[in-house]
């Protein structure tokens, strides 16, 4: 039993079929990595769940469309994409671990309200560290309608932090003390530079403004490259993780 996501993935470049896989990491990753050379334009995530048991939903959507698919060796159907989501959610409804694993997740959303006030996107509900048997994420939910229903949910690997080999989020941490990493270590540049899903544009390039043309990028590096050389910490020091 593996818990990951169950993803509908739409091409436009056919958008008669719709892709119907898993993951145990980020279905926005995998998304990416579906983008080969012999892929003219990139997969989109229509839509995706998080299962307690990736293995058994997919398996469960691929028999119930498989007179729909493409190719037996090929995850993708000839379906419309709003049957595969309604199916998907379906599906996932006994497996659904979002609302039931209260352990593995981490709000944040008032304290970066606190921190960055005015920056963060309006529309934005809930800030998540949502911590699984083998990935560590940041999820972020907002409403762009008031009085609508719509919600997008984006995901972001925290993977992506770190230097070298040394991973930031290694999920042999608690989820706490990955939270609190993520609160302390992170700076506002380390987030927009990596496409943290939560500021607006104006505020990126404030920040970037305030980093790059206000002195505090160079103060860092400088820092930095003292603190490697006395193996002292600072302000800046070993609390912060770019991947510049």
């Amino acid at each position: 039993m593996a818990q990951g996501f169950v993803y509908v993935l739409l091409n436009p470049s056919f958008p008669d079929q719709v892709k119907i896989g898993r993951t145990e990491k980020d279905s926005e990753i995998r998304a990416r990595k579906l983008w080969t050379t012999g892929v003219p334009t990139p997969f989109l995530v229509i839509y995706d769940e998080l299962v307690s048991d990736c293995e058994v939903v997919e398996s469960l959507l691929h028999e119930r469309f498989a007179a729909y698919r493409v190719s037996s060796c090929r995850e993708f159907f000839r379906i419309p994409v709003r049957e595969a989501i309604c199916v998907l959610q379906e599906a996932a409804a006994k497996y659904r671990i979002h609302d039931i694993t209260l352990s593995n997740r981490r709000d944040i959303l008032q304290i970066l309200q606190h921190r960055y006030e005015d920056r963060l996107k309006p529309d934005i509900t809930a800030v998540r560290i949502v911590q699984l048997s083998d990935v560590c994420f940041l999820e972020v939910v907002r409403h762009p309608y008031r009085h609508a229903r719509d919600e997008i949910i984006e995901r972001m690997d925290l993977d992506i932090f770190g230097e070298g080999d040394k991973k930031m989020f290694p999920t042999i941490n608690s989820i706490d003390v990955n939270t609190q990493h993520f609160l302390d270590k992170l700076k506002d540049y380390d987030l927009i530079m990596t496409g943290a899903p939560l500021f607006t544009n104006e505020a990126c390039k404030q920040i970037a403004d305030e980093w790059e043309e206000g002195g505090k990028l160079e103060l860092y590096r400088s820092r930095k490259s003292i603190c490697s050389t006395v193996g002292n910490s600072s302000e800046f020091g070993n609390d912060s993780y770019f991947t510049i």
